[in-house]
């Protein structure tokens, strides 16, 4: 018995050298869709293009000073927190903690921040945190006095909805 085989190996060869021309087009058209546009800055430089200098030196307050639950073995970030731009992506430390984020600006104002940090030696002892909120403005520039407002969040990533999970209303102010 033999078997007949329709043009299958002539269809993997078109297939195969049809990739990279498709693959280009894809790229081209996606260049001003967002999809291949890191927004805010390029990716061969610091810059900002349009109301997103968020970098700076911030104080943070929270109007809630209660003590957190025992199971969070880390407390509230009391700052400064301070911001830089690497290339299109944003860098923020606040204490011991390092947190990453993105900002596009263009007259948005919603502004978010997220890290992870262990503080053992193991697995079990991993924390996840958010800053999320509202700028009072769109920034045009570094120095110009600004406001962000929202939420802090800060949770146990490894047990689940067991053990540590604050949220906490905060403020923040560009020095």
């Amino acid at each position: 018995m033999s078997v007949v085989r329709s043009g299958s190996s002539q269809s993997n060869s078109r297939a195969r050298q049809l990739r990279l021309p498709l693959l280009l087009l894809t790229g081209l058209l996606s260049m001003g869709s967002g999809m291949g546009n890191p927004g805010c800055g390029t990716e061969s430089g610091p810059g900002c293009e349009d109301g997103c200098y968020v970098e700076g030196t911030w104080d943070l307050t929270y109007p809630d000073t209660s003590p957190l639950p025992v199971e969070c073995a880390l407390g509230l970030p009391t700052g400064p927190l301070t911001i830089t731009r690497a290339a299109s992506s944003l860098i923020a430390t606040a204490d011991d903690r390092i947190l990453k984020g993105q900002f596009t600006g263009r007259g948005d104002t919603t502004f978010y921040l997220w890290g992870r940090m262990e503080t053992g030696s193991t697995l079990a002892d991993s924390y996840s945190f958010t800053f999320d909120g509202e700028l009072s403005q769109s920034p045009q520039s570094k120095q110009e006095p600004l406001t962000w407002k929202g939420t802090y969040s800060l949770y146990d990533s490894t047990s689940g909805n067991e053990g540590c999970k604050v949220e906490r209303a905060f403020t923040a102010t560009r020095r």
